[in-house]
């Protein structure tokens, strides 16, 4: 009994002092989308908050493509000792919904760590156009069938599938622009042609 107390505590001492030297370097923090947007602000926010915790470097990298795909392939690939951490957005859980094959196992190959944040999608158009809410804005893209466009940082986001499930709710058709950044797009800004 009292070797496995001592075992135990032993553990435990072992993990603590691993603790305290964590991080032993500097820290690779991947935010998988470009620079500039919401998650990469929120990013370097945090970046900076744990350098000073640290006393260690945390770098921002910026890995962008395939709707977070090549930052999230990056994270799951790096060496699983803490050194390389991602901000994860909604598309963690739903590219392994909508696409056959994954490059790595999202269950498996990663590690989820703290909730950063909750963020709201929002609407914005131009005050030019006919519509000033919700149902204005459904009414209008039923009266110009495909031709209202609407920009979202590209295939599976959740901006993405808010707006087709607005479509497939209300029985509008919408036009898409993937834009290759989550910050503001111009082509969801062309006039409406009657």
């Amino acid at each position: 009994m009292k070797r496995g107390f001592l075992a135990v505590a032993l553990l435990a001492l072992a993990a603590f002092a691993h603790a305290q030297t964590f991080p032993s370097r500097s820290v690779t923090l991947v935010v998988p989308n470009p620079p500039g947007g919401a998650v990469d602000i929120l990013g370097r926010v945090f970046a900076q908050k744990l350098q000073e915790m640290w006393k260690q470097p945390v770098i921002v990298d910026n890995k962008a493509g395939g709707g977070t795909l090549v930052g999230m392939d990056f994270t799951a690939k790096s060496a699983p000792d803490g050194h390389t951490i991602c901000m994860v957005v909604t598309p963690l859980v739903i590219l392994p919904a909508i696409r056959e094959k994954m490059p790595y196992d999202t269950l498996k190959d990663l590690a989820p760590v703290t909730l950063t944040g909750i963020a709201s999608i929002m609407i914005a158009a131009s005050p030019s156009l006919e519509a000033n809410n919700i149902p204005e804005l459904i009414a209008l893209a039923k009266k110009y069938p495909g031709k209202l466009t609407y920009a979202t940082p590209g295939s599976g986001s959740s901006m993405h599938l808010a707006f087709e499930l607005t479509s497939r709710s209300s029985c509008s058709r919408w036009r898409r622009a993937s834009t290759s950044c989550t910050c503001p797009s111009r082509a969801a800004r062309r006039p409406i042609r009657k």
